[in-house]
This record gives structure tokens, C-alpha cells and sequence, in this order.
């Protein structure tokens, strides 16, 4: 009679250890599955973010943006000659562009 329930204790013991195992098992499943969902995702939202950077270097570079000054306001770059940069010299010290 003793026998007998040892060897159930040990198949008892047997089946729950492999049902933690199975369980464990499908666990590990689900959450490589979603690791490798959300990897994706992130690679997805990276090269988003890049692609935004990019238009927007893009869209603030100056030719883009001369170009709508010049329709919406009117507005023309300076031609070469038309600046003029002044310096306002401060007591004993000459401005850097004028000889001394």
C-alpha cells in the first residue's frame, strides 16, 4: 500500500513539474512574440523620426525658405554690395576692420 503512493506522489510531483514547464514555456513564447512586435514598432518610429528630421533640415534650409519670403511677404535677399556692416568703435578699441 505504501508503494503505491509514492509512485503517485512521484508521478504527481512528475506532471506538475512539467505542467510549470509548459507554462513557463508558452509564457516565454508570448513574450518573444511581443518583443519582437515591439522592435518592429520601435524600428518603424525610428526611421519615422528620420525621415522627419530630414524634411525638416529640408524645409528650413534657405533656398526653401528665401523662396516663401520672397512669394508670401515680397521680400528679395540682398544683393552683394547692399550690406554694409558697421562697427561703432568703444574708447581705445578700434573696430577689426579698420586699419590702425
Amino acid at each position: 500500500m505504501r508503494g503505491r503512493y509514492l509512485v503517485a506522489f512521484w508521478l504527481l510531483a512528475f506532471l506538475l513539474a512539467t505542467g510549470v514547464v509548459a507554462v513557463r514555456t508558452q509564457q516565454g513564447l508570448a513574450l518573444a512574440a511581443e518583443m519582437s512586435r515591439l522592435r518592429e514598432r520601435r524600428l518603424a518610429l525610428e526611421a519615422q523620426g528620420a525621415d522627419l528630421e530630414r524634411r525638416i533640415r529640408q524645409l528650413s534650409s534657405r533656398q526653401v525658405l528665401g523662396a516663401k519670403v520672397k512669394d508670401r511677404i515680397g521680400l528679395a535677399p540682398p544683393l552683394e554690395g547692399a550690406i554694409i556692416v558697421q562697427c561703432i568703435a568703444e574708447a581705445g578699441r578700434p573696430c577689426p576692420d579698420v586699419a590702425k
